[in-house]
């Protein structure tokens, strides 16, 4: 039988044993807590902008419009209800930075007049960025509109030119607008791109049409945006399509990214027509959805249009809230692939050592020079993803061929001669030519254009790709292999997390599109605090 002391010395070392447990449950309690402290200051931590983004539905100035109804008095109440919804007395909107806006009238006193509103409202000091745009009344006798911002000043500045995201395509020069903007609190800045693209139509006539010309809308701003004042880019507006509409799916091949549906769901909608739908988007690219830290779809306009005395527009506005100091250098990774599939990105690689580049933004046709790569263990790291290709689905089991731009290749023929040219043409999805994907037995693929009868190839001697309709090839020619866009590359889970010297301190990393926070022990995290499994 144990002793007196035993059993008090027994007793102390449960306690001790409990007390170490309670303490050990407590260290990780605290460690948890302080990891999501750390998490959250992260996420709330930068530079904040917020930006706001709405279709007004035909908001003009002017009062002398031919079959306009649209005096003074019209034009002030529209305006109260606009001030009231993105000011409310109950604060429950912040106070914007920049405010994009589609459908106001193509004057600069109509971006001078909301400026100078929202000043009067806030006392804040709000400007309108001046484009310069006008119309001729006696040829557009209702008022034509355009996209336009209006900006807090002791915020943001402008930063390089205004101009129009419509290249090539002179119907939306007004409705397509690029404006790069500068944070004064930390010098960082973005382009935002505002849009209004070609309207549905109920006339079964007009649907393929206005199909095509949001094709070309999305086309259109892809190539204008290949050489922004700033290369984190902010694409939003009325974009009048839904997810999965080909002007929508050339954005997200491009390597845009959704942003609205990501943050407020697939319910939250932009548009009141029949029971409200999602026409109205936020895209960004790499490096500006890491800056993307919240979207809201906000309600306070009455999505009524029988008296716009309560509803100034049949559009909801959106919150944007960014972080410009969230962001990393852009990666993109490709994988080597064995296996071809439609629809899917992939980059057309010669040799191992050179990619396709596509036919310039400027020009229609052209010969498809090269850019250096190299691999790593079977993966290619690009610095964005203008080299990609899309073979997307044809008639008879083959295939389109589709550019970064969302353009449709093709060989252009010789009338003369009647040959096909050796170069690459670029157009619409109408004059697209239909390829062939053949694997070879060395692990390269036979892209075949059965219009000319030509197959893509490199050819050393030229340092450009090339089509041809030689039976076999040279010693300086080489077929193209496939390497597939990975979107998932290099998300691991802890079990993978490796480091050859012990990390010193939590950091943030980037890892495809969103920034993760990684511990001293290897434990990943999301910034909202989610482990990553």
């Amino acid at each position: 039988m144990p002793s007196e002391s035993q059993i008090i010395c027994n007793f102390g070392s449960e306690q001790r044993t409990l007390l170490q447990t309670k303490r050990m449950k407590n260290h990780r309690i605290i460690t948890a807590l302080l990891l999501f402290v750390l998490v959250s200051c992260m996420a709330q931590a930068g530079d904040k902008i917020v930006v706001v983004v709405q279709n007004v539905r035909e908001f003009f100035y002017s009062t002398d419009l031919p079959g306009r109804d649209n005096t003074e008095t019209d034009r002030q109440r529209k305006m109260n209800a606009i001030t009231n919804a993105y000011f409310p007395s109950d604060h429950s909107v912040p106070e914007a930075d920049i405010y994009a806006f589609c459908e106001v009238e193509c004057s600069d006193e109509m971006m001078q007049y909301i400026a100078s509103s929202f000043a009067a409202k806030t006392g804040k000091n709000y400007q309108a960025v001046l484009d310069g745009l006008t119309y001729d009344k006696a040829t557009y006798e209702t008022g034509i509109t355009k996209s336009g911002f209006v900006y807090n000043a002791d915020n943001v500045e402008p930063f390089g030119q205004n101009y129009t995201g419509a290249m090539g395509y002179t119907l939306y020069i007004e409705r397509m607008r690029i404006q790069a903007f500068k944070s004064k609190r930390s010098g960082e800045c973005f382009t935002l791109s505002m849009n209004h693209f070609k309207a549905s139509s109920t006339n079964p006539i007009e649907t393929e049409s206005n199909l095509e010309k949001r094709r070309r809308n999305s086309n259109s701003l892809l190539r204008s945006l290949d050489d922004t004042p700033d290369p984190d880019i902010l694409i939003v507006g009325d974009l009048n399509s839904q997810m999965g509409e080909d002007c929508l799916t050339y954005l997200v091949d491009a390597g845009y990214e959704e942003e609205l549906i990501k943050y407020a769901g697939p319910t939250a909608y932009t548009h009141c027509f029949d029971g409200g739908e999602i026409i109205d988007h936020v895209f960004a690219n790499y490096t500006m959805a890491q800056q993307v830290i919240n979207v809201q779809v906000k309600a306070a306009n009455p999505c009524s249009l029988n008296d716009e005395r309560l509803a100034f527009s049949d559009h909801n506005f959106l919150v944007v809230t960014l972080n410009l100091e969230a962001k990393e250098s852009p990666t993109y990774y490709f994988n080597k692939v064995n296996e071809f599939r439609e629809g899917v990105p992939y980059l057309l690689v010669a040799n191992d050592a050179k990619a396709a580049n596509t036919v310039p933004v400027d020009k229609t046709y052209s010969d498809l020079f090269a850019t250096d790569v190299t691999p790593a263990d079977g993966t290619i790291i690009m610095p964005n993803a203008r080299n990609i290709f899309i073979f997307e689905n044809a008639p008879g089991g083959n295939y389109y061929m589709r550019d970064y731009y969302g353009r449709y290749l093709s060989n252009g023929y010789n009338q003369s001669s009647g040959k096909y040219y050796n170069t690459a043409n670029v157009s619409t999805k109408e004059d697209a030519h239909i390829f062939t994907v053949t694997p070879q037995a060395n692990g390269t693929y036979k892209i075949l254009n059965t219009t000319s009868n030509y197959y893509l190839l490199y050819h050393t001697s030229w340092g450009k790709f090339t089509w041809q309709n030689w039976t076999t090839l040279y010693n300086s020619q080489y077929l193209p292999t496939l390497f597939e866009y990975d979107p998932d590359a290099y998300i691991t889970g802890i079990d993978d997390v490796q480091f050859s010297t012990p990390v010193p301190a939590t950091r943030k990393l980037l890892q495809h599109n969103r920034i993760i926070v990684i511990t001293p022990d290897g434990t990943k995290y999301t910034l909202q605090g989610i482990s990553i499994k």
